[in-house]
């Protein structure tokens, strides 16, 4: 178990919902932490942080139709979290449902 890891997967779920942010959760993928919405009852990811050191995470973030799309944006997670929340937030927000 990749404890670090874990670590990052609360402080993320917090920190996205503490920011208003309820439609969204997180889950451990190997060595990534994914964030993810349901629609229509399946998951959507929405951005993906890929461990790379025990606190450093490479982003990237997901378009509706499932491709993953690499941002130059490497940090720990305090450092990445304000980035997807402001630069990167269209990634984030709530989809309408028809």
């Amino acid at each position: 178990m990749n404890f670090s890891l874990y670590l990052g997967h609360t402080f993320l779920q917090r920190t996205l919902h503490h920011m208003q942010f309820t439609h969204l959760f997180v889950r451990v993928k190997l060595k990534q932490l994914v964030v993810y919405s349901l629609e229509d009852g399946q998951e959507a990811p929405r951005a993906v942080f890929t461990q790379i050191a025990q606190y450093e995470y490479n982003l990237k973030i997901v378009c509706p139709k499932g491709t993953h799309q690499l941002t130059p944006f490497v940090g720990t997670l305090a450092d990445l979290i304000p980035i997807l929340t402001t630069k990167l937030h269209f990634v984030l927000i709530r989809w309408i449902e028809n």
